[in-house]
């Protein structure tokens, strides 16, 4: 089955995610800020850029991963106001940095214990990002809610099901039937731009290494399963 979406259908998703590179990136960030107190979002940036944070790539560095660092409540920054790490996101950061430490000292026992706690903060700045209605349309939602229905997720079925939702006007329910007669189906899906051309998928792949991060989901190939103990945070976030 050829899908078709327009660029407004599977856009919207955050360029980056929270992979131990960027953590250390965000890492770096928060101990900048420590030492510039009070300083606005652009100001935080031109004094990186001079001080040359992440070797002269700083503002392009920064606008990527903060965006999504502000939409799970990590961080807080409006365009005359000081730049702030929340109290969230200041323990992400001290636990990341433990984290770390435990797994040079191999203590197993302790970074499992770290590791756990780092995905319960991710899995909260999920949840702080559901309440906000300017994240109402992010496409992470169709993700959670395919998990809530069927507990497992072809990637290609997210592009399918915003297909659906978003173009089509499907209402939920339908989405949800479509799917499961494709299913049973076998259906395979072949996604394309609106200008017939093969679509990355760059469209879901940040959501679904978020969704992974937080310990929601383990992957096989291109298709993704629920922790089964986190059925009910799923069902509790879940906006279908």
């Amino acid at each position: 089955m050829i899908i078709k979406l327009n660029r407004d259908t599977y856009s919207g998703a955050d360029g980056s995610s929270l992979s131990d590179d960027r953590c250390q990136q965000i890492v770096d960030l928060y101990d900048f800020w420590l030492n510039h107190p009070g300083v606005t979002y652009r100001e935080l940036q031109n004094a990186a850029v001079e001080e040359s944070l992440y070797a002269g790539k700083a503002a392009s560095i920064i606008r990527t991963f903060c965006k999504l660092l502000k939409k799970l409540a990590f961080v807080y920054y409006e365009d005359s106001l000081p730049f702030a790490f929340t109290d969230m996101g200041a323990i992400f950061v001290k636990t990341h940095k433990a984290l770390i430490e435990a797994q040079k000292t191999d203590n197993i026992i302790l970074a499992a214990k770290l590791s756990e706690l780092k995905q319960t903060l991710i899995m909260g700045g999920i949840e702080e990002m559901s309440k906000n209605a300017d994240y109402e349309e992010h496409p992470i939602w169709i993700a959670i809610g395919l998990l809530n229905n069927f507990d497992t997720i072809d990637w290609k079925e997210h592009y399918y099901a915003l297909y659906l939702f978003y173009q089509k006007n499907f209402t939920w329910d339908e989405v949800v039937t479509k799917i499961k007669e494709n299913r049973a189906r076998n259906i395979v899906y072949e996604v394309q731009n609106a200008e017939g051309e093969p679509l990355a998928n760059t469209g879901y792949s940040y959501i679904r290494s978020l969704l992974l991060e937080a310990g929601l989901i383990t992957n096989n190939k291109s298709t993704s399963t629920l922790v089964s103990t986190n059925k009910t945070f799923i069902e509790k976030i879940n906006k279908f």
